[in-house]
């Protein structure tokens, strides 16, 4: 009859099995001025380096089902009403002290012994909060035959997209936490380590990543409305207007960073014993609008053609670390 009834159900099942030498050296720089060994301003203002080989087995799942219904509630207006429903485990790590690594070694030296991890190395953990299992995504949209003649359109939707938890980062870092990554503040170039065995300095520094206990899935509220009308037998004009606001995007932060400016200049830390925990969390926002233009006609007499012109606009948090961790806002602007 008038309603047309949609169902579906998704499943995929991702097996990783990373294996990387960690040779990889960065330098941050704060300008793009050609390096000056006589002008401080141009040194880097960070070294990092990661000097352990990692190799994980990581599976993860995302289970998915939807429910529409397409509802022609009068000859013309139609209705769009749907749910799903998103959830994603196995990135999560919310029982990472009880897994079970494998032994990361080369020639003698052991970098991650097999067997369960150090409790001690995962001061912020609970697993208790880990995890996002209330991801349901309405939608709700509408299509309306202005006059009955098929010649105008009015059309608006509105729902709630939830996205892929990046499981390639912060949570495969968890499990090599004594994974030897050096990072050095105000490094010289291009030694950064002056004559220093770095296997020592990244021992000494212990500089490791984690993920945040509260990390959620990335959604977005999205809205959008467009209108379209027919001007002859072959050509159409329409406008088309969308918003986006998005919650629980990707962010980093160094969860062990000085408190204060003071405790800055005077380099000390909360947790003493540890470096930079870089903490991979998902508090970041997203902002997206944009309008569209479109002229479009159909092949007729031997020529089609199509104009369009996007006027749009996005701001987003920052995913790495923020320029300044005292002023952690001050990342969020246009992208």
């Amino acid at each position: 009859g008038r309603h047309e009834l949609t169902v579906g159900t998704d499943l995929n099942w991702i097996r990783w099995t990373p294996d990387n030498l960690g040779i990889g050296r960065t330098w941050s720089f704060s300008t793009g001025a050609p390096f000056n060994a006589a002008d401080r301003s141009t040194y880097p203002f960070q070294f990092s380096r990661a000097l352990a080989p990692t190799y994980d087995d990581i599976s993860s799942t995302e289970h998915s089902v939807y429910f529409d219904d397409r509802w022609l509630v009068t000859s013309d207006l139609t209705l769009n009403v749907g749910v799903r429903y998103d959830v994603q485990t196995g990135v999560f790590n919310p029982d990472l002290l009880e897994m079970e690594v494998p032994e990361i070694r080369i020639a003698e030296r052991v970098f991650r012994p097999a067997g369960r991890l150090n409790p001690a190395l995962f001061p912020f953990f609970d697993g208790s909060t880990r995890g996002d299992k209330n991801n349901f995504g309405p939608r709700l949209g509408f299509a309306w035959n202005i006059g009955g003649d098929g010649r105008q359109v009015l059309r608006g939707a509105y729902g709630v997209y939830y996205n892929r938890y990046r499981a390639t980062g912060a949570n495969r870092a968890e499990l090599n936490p004594e994974s030897f990554l050096v990072i050095i503040s105000n490094p010289n170039y291009p030694d950064p380590y002056q004559g220093r065995d770095p296997y020592a300095l990244a021992a000494a520094s212990r500089n490791f990543t984690i993920q945040g206990n509260d990390n959620r899935n990335p959604h977005t509220h999205q809205f959008s409305v467009g209108y379209s009308r027919q001007l002859d037998a072959n050509t159409a004009a329409s406008a088309n207007a969308t918003y986006a606001k998005g919650r629980n995007q990707h962010t980093q932060i160094d969860r062990n960073y000085f408190a204060s400016a003071a405790d800055r200049a005077a380099g000390i830390r909360p947790f003493p014993q540890y470096g930079q925990v870089t903490e991979g969390r998902t508090d970041g926002e997203l902002a997206y609008a944009a309008l569209e233009a479109r002229l479009e006609r159909r092949m007729a007499k031997r020529w089609q053609m199509l104009a369009s012109y996007t006027l749009a606009w996005a701001k987003v948090n920052g995913e790495g670390l923020p320029a300044d961790h005292l002023l952690p806002l001050s990342d969020y602007g246009y992208a």
